[in-house]
């Protein structure tokens, strides 16, 4: 029980940020064939918010095969476009490469281009300074609120909670005969 409550619970998180709580939560967390003696490394979670939207998690923390084809993205599509972030501390890692955002509008006059936003700073570890100094600055009393709560944590463990029961009852077994 490493991967997903140390690495996949912050894009459970972020999920859970932009859409809310999900009705249900199926997953599979596995060990890779070539680090047998550790726990698992790879996952694939998928967050059930009914007929129309699609949140998924994919995790493969033993890729050997080449940066070329390491991904390290999150990637909203909507209704009137995509936006594509890549985290690039997770590629060639510990090393990592530049983060990047674009996006694609689908009512640029029937243009179906990529855009890229310039960026300051890294996903890590600048990501956590905005909740830390927040945090700080509540303790303080120069802020009266933050961000997120303690609800918002909680909401996220019971997913995670959820995906290895998911993970752990396994799928349904196919009708062969």
């Amino acid at each position: 029980r490493v991967e997903i409550v140390y690495h996949s619970i912050h894009y459970v998180d972020l999920i859970l940020g932009f859409l809310g709580k999900p009705a249900g939560v199926y997953a599979k967390t596995t060990r890779h064939p070539f680090f047998s003696d550790l726990t698992a490394t790879r996952s694939s979670i998928i967050l059930d918010y009914g007929e129309t939207i699609r949140a998924s998690v994919t995790t493969n923390h033993g890729h050997d095969y080449g940066e070329e084809k390491q991904w390290a993205y999150v990637k909203w599509e909507g209704t009137k476009g995509a936006i594509r972030s890549q985290i690039g501390a997770v590629i060639d890692y510990p090393k990592g490469k530049p983060d990047a955002l674009e996006y694609c509008l689908l009512e640029n006059d029937g243009k179906k281009e990529w855009v890229s936003v310039p960026l300051e700073g890294q996903w890590f570890p600048d990501a956590f300074i905005g909740p830390m100094a927040t945090l700080q600055c509540y303790l303080e009393g120069s802020v009266n609120s933050m961000a997120t709560s303690v609800e918002n944590a909680y909401h996220t463990m019971a997913v995670v909670e959820a995906a290895y029961e998911s993970s752990a009852k396994g799928g349904l077994p196919p009708a062969y005969e």
